[in-house]
């Protein structure tokens, strides 16, 4: 008998995601119980939608285990017991330290106490074939590594500014799409108009499938300057419908309407949730990105240090008066059409803003 849960039309998703999370969510709190059988006529009455998201939040969740198809019989909720997840994770633990294992037996006894004195391993002894053994084992499950520049960037002649997600001057967009802060999303999803709405400047999310977005960036260079170095810091993903993270996209840069090159980002990440991603946000939607560094200077145009083009600053000509307009675009004709999601704080894993830094000295004058 099916017990008695029902589906939040208030969320502003697509109607067959809504209707996922209600039967996943129904599953792992056992209203559903293992090895009940899921009939799509009467999920969709109980649910008052039609047959076809019921049957595309089954698939949805046959992938993810918590659902098995019996010939004969159809779809009902799997098995899954406390053992299984126990044997999970056992066997998650033993490769991760059979990982650490390894990594240590290459590294020096200094290296080790290094690691040990940082908290990172621990290192154990235990009887072993020829005697006492160290072993190394993780003492920690995660690490988030903040870099910061170096001395060289941190000059007179240099200054930062954080652009905020939401704070782009100029856009077009195409469904799927859409934009949210920490508290909500921001309208309806897939419904370009909600990317003009005021409540859009404090957006710590948006994504799109093609087109674009363009920001100004405060030009903050004194009279007489010109700008050598312009860095860009900002969390990025692919954006697929749901979350795939095999999803690739050719993202390209301009700068003041110059085509600097692209960057091909590998999929929609949501295989585990944002660090800093709220906890209201659901899981079949983007979790995460990859922080990625746009860099144009005397020598090119740089992505994490790779040229990606040779289009330099000295080609740009931007001194003190002029205006910076950078946009993020996925071409139609691109390779790889597979959308953006930009990150803000709030979202993610790394908690920023849009941050740029901007390096300059003094124009040569003509004679």
């Amino acid at each position: 008998m099916m017990n008695d849960f029902s589906v939040d039309m208030n969320e502003y998703l697509p109607l067959r995601d809504v209707v996922f999370n209600t039967l996943r969510k129904a599953i792992l709190k056992g209203e559903l119980k293992p090895g009940e059988r899921l009939m799509e006529i009467a999920l969709a009455e109980r649910l008052g939608v039609s047959r076809t998201p019921v049957r595309e939040a089954m698939r949805k969740l046959e992938l993810e285990g918590l659902v098995v198809m019996v010939p004969r019989r159809g779809a009902q909720v799997a098995n899954i017991t406390e053992k299984d997840l126990n044997d999970v994770l056992e066997v998650r633990i033993t490769l991760e330290n059979m990982a650490i294992e390894k990594a240590c037996a290459n590294m020096t006894d200094a290296d080790i106490r290094k690691l040990e004195q940082a908290g990172l391993v621990q290192v154990l002894t235990e009887q072993g074939s020829h005697g006492n053994e160290k072993r190394c084992r993780a003492a920690v499950d995660k690490i988030l590594v903040d870099i910061r520049d170096s001395e060289k960037d941190s000059g007179k002649n240099t200054y930062t500014a954080e652009v905020k997600i939401g704070y782009y001057s100029d856009y077009q967009v195409f469904p799927t799409c859409g934009l949210a802060t920490v508290r909500e999303v921001i309208g309806q999803m897939d419904d370009p108009r909600y990317f003009d709405f005021p409540k859009r400047v404090d957006a710590g999310i948006l994504w799109f499938t093609r087109g674009y977005v363009e920001y100004r960036i405060p030009n903050e260079l004194p009279a007489g300057m010109k700008m050598d170095r312009l860095a860009l810091s900002v969390e990025l993903s692919s954006e697929a419908p749901g979350v795939n993270n095999n999803w690739p996209s050719d993202i390209s840069f301009f700068l003041n309407d110059v085509r600097l090159g692209s960057w091909m980002s590998p999929g929609d990440f949501g295989d585990v949730h944002g660090i800093f991603t709220p906890d209201w946000w659901m899981a079949s939607l983007n979790q995460y990105g990859l922080l990625k560094r746009i860099e144009i200077s005397d020598r090119g145009t740089f992505v994490d240090g790779l040229k990606i083009s040779d289009v330099t600053m000295e080609q740009l000509n931007l001194d003190y008066k002029s205006p910076i307009r950078f946009r993020f675009q996925v071409e139609d004709d691109a390779e790889n059409v597979g959308g953006l999601t930009l990150f803000g704080k709030g979202f993610g894993n790394y908690n920023q803003d849009m941050e740029v830094q901007i390096s300059y000295s003094p124009a040569v004058r003509s004679r």
